[in-house]
Formats: structure tokens, sequence, C-alpha cells
């Protein structure tokens, strides 16, 4: 048996594997990214991979923003800056 330890929460807890069952334990790199996050977030909202503009899709409509600024790791003021950007562009307004 392999003994991996698996962060769940503010603690870890212990996974006990069958040795021919445990391939081995993945570590991220390091990840920079090639620009500041508010220029890759505007790109993103400017260039999205599929689909709509989000301002196209909101016109007409009304939104509720919700970001969970503990489950994120994304960049959440410029996301956030973003989408009021994109949503007002939309025509929604802020209340």
């Amino acid at each position: 048996m392999v003994e991996v330890w698996l962060p769940y929460g503010e603690t870890e807890v212990c996974a006990d594997i069958p040795t021919e069952n445990f391939y081995g334990i993945l570590e991220a790199r390091e990840f920079k990214p090639s620009k500041p996050p508010e220029a890759l977030v505007q790109e993103a909202f400017e260039q999205p991979l599929e689909g709509l503009r989000l301002r196209e899709v909101a016109r007409g409509g009304r939104a509720v923003i919700l970001l969970d600024e503990y489950a994120s790791t994304l960049p959440l003021q410029a996301l956030a800056a973003g989408i009021l950007r994109e949503l007002e562009e939309g025509g929604i307004r802020r209340e």
C-alpha cells in the first residue's frame, strides 16, 4: 500500500492506495501568464472561443453577478470589471 495525503479543506486526509494501482503523484508546474491578468481577461471577453460576446447575449436582459473569492484562483477584480463593462456595453444598467 502507498499512503497518500490529500488536501481537504483546512486539513488533509490519508488515502491508502494499493501499490499495483499507484502510478505516481502529479504536481502542477508554476504558471507564468504571458500578459497581466487584466489584459488576459479583456482579451477573453473581446474574443470568446465560441459563440457571441457577453454584451451581445446580454442585450435586452437583466443580470446578477456572483463571484466567490474563496473558491477561485482567478483575478476576480479584473474579471468583475470585465463582466461589468461587457454588461454595460450590452445595455444593462447598474442598479
